[in-house]
Order: structure tokens, then C-alpha cells, then sequence
């Protein structure tokens, strides 16, 4: 969570789809405000170089201001990332974002080395407004 924003504890909740993690709140952009939930690997870095980009299945109640931002080891500051922004539906969807979508957000590398994945992170950003997305599944394709 940054500046302002509030975001509800994420859960896991059982929808007609089955169980999906929520991601809720309130993005207040003064003072640089988002909301988010970040999966690591466990093992520390993950190889997706034998992928070719980043599949979720979510829904959510507003199209706009969602993003997926990717770390690897080459992102050292906090604020240094791969974004790429989704438009997720009203209806559980699947959404395929290649690794060639992603730009580069603070770093020395423009390309995503996928042999060094840190971190995939759901986002809701860049305008004022009530977020609400329910994850059902995050992977590679």
C-alpha cells in the first residue's frame, strides 16, 4: 500500500467460481497511492524463461487502473519494476500478458530477464477510485 490509500486485509473468499484472494480498497493517488498483493516464489528467484508471459484469472468491478508489475533481481530499489496494465471484466476471465508487454520502471535492464523472476504483483494504481478484483489464479503460459 502507498501514501494514502486504504486496503482491506487481503482474504480468500468463496465466489460461484470457486476460491479467489481479494483484492480491495480505496486508491487515493495523493502522495503516490496504489494498492497491491505481491506473490513471491518460495525458493527466493524463479526461472520463466521456458514461458512467454504472465496468465490470471480475476474479475473485477472496474476495467480501468489495474496493472501487473513484475520484479526480478534486477530490480533493486522499491520502486523499480515491469508494468504492464490489464483491463480485467465484470466476469472471471483469463487475461495473457507476453513478457514483451512489460515495460521497465526504474532500471538499468529495458528487457525482463525471466530466468531471474523475484515477484509477480496485481495492482490497482494511477487514479482515485474503489478497487475490487478477486484472483483466481496467477501463473505463466
Amino acid at each position: 500500500m502507498g501514501g494514502k490509500s486504504l486496503l482491506v486485509p487481503p482474504t480468500v473468499v468463496d465466489t460461484d467460481g470457486g476460491k479467489a484472494l481479494l483484492l480491495a480498497g480505496k486508491v487515493i493517488t495523493k502522495g503516490g497511492g496504489f494498492i497491491q498483493v505481491r506473490l513471491k516464489h518460495q525458493d527466493g528467484l524463479y526461472d520463466a524463461s521456458g514461458y512467454t508471459g504472465v496468465e490470471l484469472e480475476v474479475d473485477a468491478r472496474t476495467p480501468t487502473s489495474w496493472y501487473v508489475f513484475i520484479r526480478t533481481k534486477d530490480n533493486l530499489f522499491p520502486w523499480s519494476y515491469y508494468g504492464a496494465s490489464i483491463s480485467p471484466t465484470l466476469q472471471k476471465s483469463v487475461i495473457r500478458i507476453p513478457f514483451s508487454a512489460f515495460k521497465a520502471e526504474s532500471t538499468g535492464k529495458k528487457a525482463i530477464r525471466t530466468q531471474f523472476l523475484s515477484s509477480v504483483a496485481l495492482v490497482a494504481a494511477y487514479e482515485d477510485f474503489n478497487a475490487y478484483m478477486r484472483i483466481y489464479q496467477v501463473g505463466f503460459y
